[in-house]
């Protein structure tokens, strides 16, 4: 499932967020994203990935503050 290519309806979708501002996302770089054409898709996998990676920069975030 990884590997399947998800629509921006689908991505927006999985990710809880609006279609807007996953197109604003991809087209600054803020996301992983492939160009099919003129299709964006998104893999599952690295959506999952990407999301893992925010995980860690807030608690790496949270953390430092305590550091004070």
């Amino acid at each position: 499932m990884d590997g399947i290519f998800l629509s921006v309806e689908e991505a927006s979708e999985y990710l809880g967020i609006k279609k807007p501002t996953l197109y604003a996302w991809a087209k600054c770089g803020k996301i992983p994203h492939y160009r099919l054409n003129s299709l964006l898709r998104f893999k599952k996998g690295d959506l999952d990935h990407w999301i893992e990676g925010r995980k860690r920069e807030l608690l790496d975030t949270e953390n430092r503050k305590g550091e004070i």
